[in-house]
């Protein structure tokens, strides 16, 4: 789902072969799913909620996969200026290979879609990548506060497509990309801690901070926090604001989870974390003055 936003989000103001309009399929599923859904049956958030919610924000720093450009797509009504674009490669096990900053050039306001500005191009062949390696872009602005991040699995080995073969629903792969080292990460450590306050709507906010407290170089990948209940079932319908995130040692990041109230029952929900390399735990969440109940 954000390689089909940020596709549009890139080409929409391409002079040669625009993208004149996206249509997402579908919106939910009526069963049970893995994909083609923002949210489940049970109205819960999935992977593609969160990589739609990501390549749609307002300004937004994206890797493009057929020329290696690092792009920036501004949503916003007026310019973006003074804006910095990182890039860090690693490998799975979060050594460090590559490093660039490059200064972004003014990024115009295209009213409705965004327009968009070429931070830098990741050179091909970089000494010491393993065949599977991590992309993390970063955007910051001129006082240096984060604007933007993502990050990315990708490898040397590219899909190969067959352009000539293909038709309105599909196009032939000829070969994969190897992922094969996703499969090697440690295990990262994740700590956590979670408030959770009453509104007078009806709806309690549980805020959560998530950090790497790893002593070594693993970044924890994807890692999905849920509200549980006592009985260890998700508290269902639930809004988050960003959630299955990816964090180096020493890197904290803070969203929210909005519930009814009433789904509570009375008592405070836990928070089970899980990840594609964080070992499931689960933690308490703890009432704020404000919002006791």
């Amino acid at each position: 789902m954000r390689a089909q936003f940020e596709a549009y989000g890139r080409n929409f103001t391409d002079a040669s072969n625009p993208s004149t309009g996206v249509i997402y399929w579908m919106l939910n599923n009526p069963w049970t799913s893995l994909h083609w859904q923002l949210f489940d049956r049970y109205f819960d958030q999935g992977g593609g909620y969160f990589g739609a919610l990501k390549a749609d924000e307002e300004l937004h720093v994206q890797y493009s996969y057929d020329d290696r450009s690092v792009m920036v797509v501004n949503r916003r009504t007026g310019e973006a200026r003074g804006l910095t674009a990182r890039v860090d490669l690693y490998n799975p096990d979060g050594t460090r290979r590559f490093h660039q900053d490059s200064a972004v050039p003014a990024v115009p306001a295209v009213p409705g879609d965004g327009g968009k500005a070429e931070a830098l191009v990741i050179p091909e062949n970089v000494p010491g990548l393993d065949t599977t390696y991590l992309a993390k872009l970063t955007l910051t602005d001129a006082a240096g506060d984060e604007v933007s991040r993502n990050v990315y699995w990708l490898s040397t080995q590219q899909d190969v497509l067959d352009c000539t073969r293909g038709n309105l629903a599909k196009t032939p792969t000829t070969a994969y990309a190897s992922l094969d080292g996703l499969s090697k990460p440690a295990q990262a450590q994740v700590a956590a801690t979670a408030t959770s306050a009453d509104a007078a709507d009806g709806t309690t906010m549980v805020t959560v901070t998530l950090t790497n407290t790893g002593t070594d170089n693993t970044p924890a990948l994807l890692t999905d926090a849920h509200l549980v209940d006592a009985e260890n079932k998700p508290v269902l319908p639930v809004t988050w604001s960003d959630n299955q995130v990816s964090l180096w040692p020493g890197e904290s990041t803070t969203q929210t989870a909005t519930v009814r109230t009433a789904d509570l029952a009375g008592t405070e929900p836990g928070l089970r974390l899980s990840g594609w390399n964080t070992p499931t735990s689960t933690v308490p969440v703890t009432a704020a003055a404000s919002g006791q109940r």
